[in-house]
């Protein structure tokens, strides 16, 4: 049976903002503000090893999870079987942060976010043994939090950025919702709590 049009909007939505490409998205924005002291081929590194470590290597595992049956989709919708492949994520995140800190070592606000979206990580896989809280939103959330926290660190105020972030997190959680992924708390939730500790550490680096 066809679907409705909103289905495939929801979907691409979802898509182009899985949470395991938002990390990717972070470091090209953050490579364009930058000082110019870091040469294009920093920045290249920066983004091919966030790329690297954040997508390539979870995704790849997601993949060969699925092919061994041991979760049914990629999105993990099944909350019973996101303890393992957030384990595996949460490690590739951690040595993530490790890349950013020890090997480029990044300004310290870039370093600090990507650990504090690794905590978050860390903490959604304890909440979902409990509550299933969006896995898209919350990444969302710290993606919204870190891109405010590094311009607000680097003097670059845009409210019209902000205000657009905010309306493309709306536009996901309906896309969520749609797709009956998460019901309306679950999804608020999780973008709220990511955002708010997100800017919080983003106050104190």
């Amino acid at each position: 049976m066809k679907q409705p049009i909103a289905y495939y909007l929801s979907m691409a939505i979802s898509g182009i903002l899985f949470p395991l490409l938002l990390p990717t998205y972070a470091i090209i924005l953050y490579s364009m503000q930058l000082p110019e002291q870091y040469p294009a081929v920093y920045k290249g590194v920066a983004i091919g090893g966030t790329a690297f470590f954040t997508l390539f290597i979870p995704f790849t595992l997601l993949l060969i999870l699925k092919a061994q049956k041991r979760i049914s989709d990629i999105n993990i919708t099944d909350p019973k079987e996101r303890l393992v492949p957030f384990l595996y994520v949460l490690t590739c995140f951690a040595i993530w942060v490790y890349f950013l800190w020890h090997v480029l070592k990044m300004p310290a606000i870039i370093t600090a976010l990507a650990l504090t979206s690794t905590i978050m990580i860390a903490l959604l896989t304890l909440i979902t043994h409990y509550w299933k809280m969006s896995a898209h939103l919350t990444a969302f959330g710290c993606f919204v939090g870190s891109i405010i926290a590094v311009a607000a660190h680097m003097g670059i105020y845009n409210t019209y950025t902000i205000i657009a972030l905010l309306i493309i997190a709306l536009l996901l959680m309906m896309a969520r919702l749609y797709l009956k992924a998460h019901d309306s708390l679950q999804v608020v939730t999780g973008f709220l709590f990511a955002l708010s500790v997100t800017l919080l550490v983003g106050m104190f680096i």
